[in-house]
């Protein structure tokens, strides 16, 4: 990648002026990109349903879940290894967690 507007996130109509817009606008830009997730999912069903195939063989097998992450995403997949534990019966001892931060959550002063 040459530039950060060679990104897919950030192409699109509508996202140059985005400090300038109201709140109104932003929240309608929001709400029009939620409304592809559906159907962006619908067409990657097939390619995750061999995922959670291939993942279930390999913790049935002695396998461990590996989540790497940075950001946001490197934050919530802390917390993962117990919603894993109540929801799909995955013990936390083979859920791992690495993130750019490293082996802890990092503190944000917020909440």
């Amino acid at each position: 990648m040459s530039s950060i507007g060679d990104l897919g996130t950030e192409r699109g109509a509508g996202r140059g002026d985005l400090d300038r817009r109201s709140s109104l606008d932003l929240v309608r830009l929001m709400n029009q990109e939620d409304a592809t997730v559906a159907a962006a999912v619908a067409q990657a069903l097939p390619a995750i349903a061999a995922a959670v195939d291939a993942i279930t063989e390999r913790l049935r097998a002695g396998g461990r879940l590996v989540y790497v992450g940075a950001g946001s995403a490197g934050r919530l997949a802390f917390h993962d290894p117990d919603a894993s534990a109540c929801a799909v019966v995955v013990p936390p001892a083979k859920v791992r967690v690495t993130s750019a931060f490293g082996s802890a959550v990092p503190q944000t002063g917020m909440g």
